[in-house]
């Protein structure tokens, strides 16, 4: 998909992967040259939020990715119906004070989404953008930093 950025063309390309074990080897295919990734969790699974916290925040963690953190299904965090489920159960939806801790844990924007309401759908897209064209052009001047002092040719004497 292109999109627009500040008048400028911008090609994004979004790789949905599967979390379960069995796909570890294929999922990793999909990382080298990733510049963000849209770790998604439910707001009304804790144990999808769990998994984000645990799981894939250390494998981001290694990869020394860039993360923008997305909790889904906003719209039901004050449904009755789901918040008295999760009660049944022992449970109660993510707080965003949780969010926003694990978003500071991995150095992330979080923004919370609701599909079904449409709300902050386009927010989460624009700040992943935002968040890849600054780690490009951060990569491009270190690309450029090398290429003008790590082949320098240093004189094989002391200078006087």
């Amino acid at each position: 998909v292109e999109v627009q950025v500040d008048g400028k063309p911008v090609r994004v390309e979004l790789c949905d992967t599967a979390g379960e074990d069995a796909f570890n080897r294929l999922r990793h295919l999909c990382y080298p040259g990733t510049d963000v990734f849209m770790l998604c969790f439910s707001l009304v699974k804790p144990d999808s939020f769990f998994s984000a916290c645990s799981r894939w925040a250390d494998e981001l963690t290694r990869l020394n990715a860039a993360v923008v953190l997305v909790g889904t299904q906003a719209d039901l965090k004050t449904n009755p119906a789901v918040v008295n489920e999760l009660r049944r159960k022992g449970q109660r939806p993510v707080l965003t004070s949780e969010a926003k801790g694990l978003a500071e844990r991995l150095n992330a924007p979080y923004v919370e989404t609701s599909a079904l309401a449409c709300t902050h759908l386009k927010e989460a897209f624009d700040v992943a953008i935002v968040v890849a064209l600054k780690r490009q052009r951060k990569r491009k001047r270190r690309l450029l930093w090398m290429k003008y002092f790590c082949c320098m040719k240093w004189p094989s004497r002391a200078c006087p």
